[in-house]
Protein backbone atom coordinates (compact mmCIF):
# COMPACT_ATOMS: atom_id res chain seq x y z
CA UNK A 1 0.00 0.00 0.00
CA UNK A 2 3.04 2.83 0.95
CA UNK A 3 4.51 2.29 -3.03
CA UNK A 4 0.86 3.03 -4.06
CA UNK A 5 -0.50 5.95 -2.28
CA UNK A 6 2.46 8.35 -1.81
CA UNK A 7 1.94 11.69 -2.94
CA UNK A 8 3.85 14.81 -4.81
CA UNK A 9 0.92 16.63 -6.25
CA UNK A 10 -2.71 17.87 -5.85
CA UNK A 11 -5.44 17.34 -9.32
CA UNK A 12 -8.66 19.02 -8.74
CA UNK A 13 -11.97 16.81 -9.68
CA UNK A 14 -15.10 17.63 -10.72
CA UNK A 15 -16.63 16.56 -7.93
CA UNK A 16 -14.98 19.23 -5.81
CA UNK A 17 -12.01 17.65 -3.79
CA UNK A 18 -8.21 17.45 -4.73
CA UNK A 19 -7.22 13.89 -5.39
CA UNK A 20 -3.07 14.02 -4.62
CA UNK A 21 -1.34 11.18 -6.85
CA UNK A 22 1.95 9.13 -6.85
CA UNK A 23 2.95 10.01 -10.18
CA UNK A 24 6.94 11.29 -8.92
CA UNK A 25 6.33 14.78 -10.02
CA UNK A 26 8.15 17.48 -7.88
CA UNK A 27 6.99 20.18 -5.92
CA UNK A 28 6.24 23.73 -7.63
CA UNK A 29 8.88 25.03 -5.05
CA UNK A 30 11.41 22.42 -4.03
CA UNK A 31 13.89 22.34 -1.13
CA UNK A 32 16.19 19.41 0.82
CA UNK A 33 14.90 17.08 2.55
CA UNK A 34 14.36 18.62 6.45
CA UNK A 35 16.05 17.07 9.50
CA UNK A 36 12.63 15.34 11.21
CA UNK A 37 13.45 16.83 14.33
CA UNK A 38 12.68 20.22 13.16
CA UNK A 39 10.17 19.35 10.96
CA UNK A 40 8.75 17.67 14.13
CA UNK A 41 9.03 20.61 16.44
CA UNK A 42 7.38 23.32 13.48
CA UNK A 43 4.50 20.35 13.38
CA UNK A 44 4.36 20.13 17.11
CA UNK A 45 0.54 21.41 16.97
CA UNK A 46 -0.83 18.78 14.40
CA UNK A 47 1.32 16.10 15.81
CA UNK A 48 0.47 16.74 19.33
CA UNK A 49 -3.27 15.88 18.25
CA UNK A 50 -2.50 13.26 16.30
CA UNK A 51 -0.03 11.54 19.04
CA UNK A 52 -3.02 12.28 21.40
CA UNK A 53 -5.92 10.97 20.01
CA UNK A 54 -4.43 7.83 18.43
CA UNK A 55 -0.93 6.51 20.72
CA UNK A 56 -0.41 3.74 18.98
CA UNK A 57 1.73 5.34 16.17
CA UNK A 58 4.07 5.67 18.95
CA UNK A 59 3.86 2.11 20.01
CA UNK A 60 4.46 1.09 16.13
CA UNK A 61 6.82 3.22 15.31
CA UNK A 62 9.02 2.08 18.24
CA UNK A 63 8.50 -1.23 16.97
CA UNK A 64 9.79 -1.05 13.59
CA UNK A 65 13.55 0.04 15.50
CA UNK A 66 16.39 -2.31 15.17
CA UNK A 67 19.20 -0.05 17.20
CA UNK A 68 20.87 1.45 14.99
CA UNK A 69 22.01 4.70 13.49
CA UNK A 70 18.22 4.64 10.98
CA UNK A 71 15.84 4.32 14.02
CA UNK A 72 13.38 7.64 14.33
CA UNK A 73 14.19 9.91 16.47
CA UNK A 74 11.01 11.50 16.68
CA UNK A 75 7.13 10.68 15.59
CA UNK A 76 6.86 12.16 12.22
CA UNK A 77 3.38 12.41 10.37
CA UNK A 78 5.41 10.00 7.51
CA UNK A 79 6.46 7.75 9.78
CA UNK A 80 2.95 7.43 11.90
CA UNK A 81 1.68 6.44 8.60
CA UNK A 82 4.06 4.00 7.60
CA UNK A 83 4.33 2.45 10.85
CA UNK A 84 0.78 2.08 10.74
CA UNK A 85 0.42 0.05 7.66
CA UNK A 86 1.08 -3.01 8.68
CA UNK A 87 -1.15 -3.03 11.65
CA UNK A 88 -4.28 -1.66 9.85
CA UNK A 89 -4.45 -3.98 6.90
CA UNK A 90 -4.29 -7.64 6.19
CA UNK A 91 -3.05 -9.44 3.47
CA UNK A 92 -5.94 -8.85 1.09
CA UNK A 93 -5.89 -5.06 1.96
CA UNK A 94 -8.97 -5.59 4.24
CA UNK A 95 -8.79 -3.23 7.17
CA UNK A 96 -7.96 -4.40 11.03
CA UNK A 97 -8.64 -2.79 14.61
CA UNK A 98 -12.02 -1.26 12.79
CA UNK A 99 -13.86 -0.77 16.35
CA UNK A 100 -10.80 0.71 18.11
CA UNK A 101 -8.26 2.65 15.94
CA UNK A 102 -9.47 3.25 13.08
CA UNK A 103 -12.71 5.92 14.22
CA UNK A 104 -9.78 7.50 15.73
CA UNK A 105 -7.54 8.07 13.05
CA UNK A 106 -10.61 8.96 11.02
CA UNK A 107 -10.42 12.11 13.32
CA UNK A 108 -7.11 13.18 13.07
CA UNK A 109 -7.03 12.63 9.45
CA UNK A 110 -10.28 14.88 9.31
CA UNK A 111 -8.72 17.49 11.16
CA UNK A 112 -5.17 16.85 8.58
CA UNK A 113 -7.19 17.65 5.57
CA UNK A 114 -8.45 20.69 6.73
CA UNK A 115 -4.69 21.86 7.62
CA UNK A 116 -3.31 20.37 4.27
CA UNK A 117 -6.24 22.63 2.30
CA UNK A 118 -5.08 25.85 4.24
CA UNK A 119 -1.70 25.12 3.50
CA UNK A 120 -2.23 24.40 -0.40
CA UNK A 121 -4.03 27.45 -0.87
CA UNK A 122 -0.31 29.49 -0.59
CA UNK A 123 2.22 28.33 -2.59
CA UNK A 124 5.04 28.94 -0.43
CA UNK A 125 3.70 26.48 2.09
CA UNK A 126 3.57 23.61 -0.52
CA UNK A 127 6.39 21.40 0.80
CA UNK A 128 4.21 21.63 3.71
CA UNK A 129 1.54 20.21 2.33
CA UNK A 130 2.86 17.63 0.78
CA UNK A 131 3.89 16.37 4.61
CA UNK A 132 0.29 17.18 5.22
CA UNK A 133 -1.17 15.59 2.88
CA UNK A 134 0.70 12.27 2.75
CA UNK A 135 -0.62 11.28 6.01
CA UNK A 136 -3.94 12.49 5.21
CA UNK A 137 -5.33 12.09 1.15
CA UNK A 138 -2.30 10.36 -0.15
CA UNK A 139 -1.48 8.17 2.91
CA UNK A 140 -4.11 6.58 5.01
CA UNK A 141 -7.35 7.48 2.71
CA UNK A 142 -5.31 6.76 -0.30
CA UNK A 143 -4.98 3.19 1.44
CA UNK A 144 -8.05 2.62 2.73
CA UNK A 145 -9.82 3.26 -1.21
CA UNK A 146 -7.84 0.59 -2.01
CA UNK A 147 -10.83 -1.75 -2.67
CA UNK A 148 -14.80 -1.34 -2.26
CA UNK A 149 -15.19 -3.53 1.23
CA UNK A 150 -12.85 -1.41 2.66
CA UNK A 151 -14.53 1.74 1.91
CA UNK A 152 -18.13 0.42 2.97
CA UNK A 153 -16.06 -0.86 6.52
CA UNK A 154 -14.64 2.25 6.89
CA UNK A 155 -17.58 4.86 5.77
CA UNK A 156 -19.67 5.07 9.04
CA UNK A 157 -16.52 6.66 10.83
CA UNK A 158 -15.45 9.20 7.86
CA UNK A 159 -15.97 12.91 8.37
CA UNK A 160 -17.35 14.86 4.93
CA UNK A 161 -13.59 16.38 4.54
CA UNK A 162 -12.35 12.47 4.18
CA UNK A 163 -15.33 11.39 1.89
CA UNK A 164 -14.79 13.57 -0.48
CA UNK A 165 -11.33 12.81 -0.42
CA UNK A 166 -12.24 9.39 -1.08
CA UNK A 167 -14.48 9.93 -3.63
CA UNK A 168 -11.49 11.80 -5.14
CA UNK A 169 -8.95 8.90 -4.71
CA UNK A 170 -11.76 6.62 -6.22
CA UNK A 171 -12.84 8.62 -9.28
CA UNK A 172 -8.65 9.17 -9.86
CA UNK A 173 -7.76 5.58 -9.93
CA UNK A 174 -11.43 4.36 -10.81
CA UNK A 175 -9.19 1.80 -14.09
CA UNK A 176 -6.81 0.75 -12.02
CA UNK A 177 -8.86 -0.16 -8.95
CA UNK A 178 -11.82 -1.45 -11.29
CA UNK A 179 -14.38 0.51 -9.88
CA UNK A 180 -15.69 4.04 -9.37
CA UNK A 181 -17.52 6.31 -7.24
CA UNK A 182 -20.99 4.99 -8.73
CA UNK A 183 -20.31 2.10 -7.44
CA UNK A 184 -20.18 2.66 -4.06
CA UNK A 185 -23.06 3.12 -1.60
CA UNK A 186 -22.06 6.75 0.09
CA UNK A 187 -25.56 6.85 2.13
CA UNK A 188 -23.82 5.87 5.17
CA UNK A 189 -20.68 8.04 5.14
CA UNK A 190 -20.05 10.00 8.80
CA UNK A 191 -22.91 7.64 10.62
CA UNK A 192 -20.80 7.20 13.34
CA UNK A 193 -18.19 9.93 13.30
CA UNK A 194 -17.52 12.23 15.65
CA UNK A 195 -15.67 15.01 15.23
CA UNK A 196 -12.90 16.49 17.16
CA UNK A 197 -13.02 20.01 18.78
CA UNK A 198 -10.11 21.60 16.97
CA UNK A 199 -9.66 24.63 14.97
CA UNK A 200 -7.67 23.64 11.81
CA UNK A 201 -6.26 27.26 11.66
CA UNK A 202 -4.54 26.16 15.37
CA UNK A 203 -2.73 23.17 13.98
CA UNK A 204 -0.82 24.83 11.18
CA UNK A 205 2.72 24.50 11.40
CA UNK A 206 5.23 26.88 11.55
CA UNK A 207 6.63 28.23 8.29
CA UNK A 208 10.47 26.46 7.84
CA UNK A 209 13.22 28.39 8.35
Amino acid sequence: LADRCALSLALPLHIGQSVRVSDGAGLRGGRDREDPTSEARRFDALLSLVAANVPEFEVWRLDRHYGDEFDSKVLTLSEAWVSAMSHLFDEDDQPLLVDTVWPRILQVVEVAILVSDILWSDEAREADFAIVDGFASAGFVCDLTESRASIRTLLPWMGPETVAAAQGEVEQHSRSRGFGVEDIDWSGAGSSFIGLSVRPLDLVPTPRP
